[in-house]
């Protein structure tokens, strides 16, 4: 279920503010207004989210392949559930999710 995914997400943003790392904060706050990512069709919405997490991915210390596969995204699926789940993979890791856990 992606609602448990964007929940690991959030624990980790959260984390992440208390460390005084700002870039995904204000996703964060969309996702507790349930307005942005949660108010109409999910393709729609997903992709909103998607695009939210993009736009802040270069402001992390990820790797080239990464950045590179985070720009060309929607190039290799359009199938929004896939990507937004790459997408949502990708930030875990750039954020250190793997190695330090929530």
């Amino acid at each position: 279920d992606f609602e448990e995914v964007k929940l690991v997400l959030a624990l980790a943003w959260q984390k992440a503010r208390r460390y005084g790392l700002e870039s995904y904060g204000q996703i964060l706050d969309e996702m507790a207004k349930a307005e942005r990512y949660e108010i109409g069709d999910e393709e729609e919405c997903s992709r909103l989210f998607v695009q939210d997490m993009q736009k802040r991915f270069m402001w992390l210390n990820a790797e080239v392949d990464d950045k590179i596969a985070m720009s060309t995204l929607w190039y290799e699926t359009s199938d929004y559930d896939v990507g937004r789940r790459r997408c949502s993979g990708l930030v875990l890791k750039a954020m250190g999710f793997i190695e330090d856990g929530c």
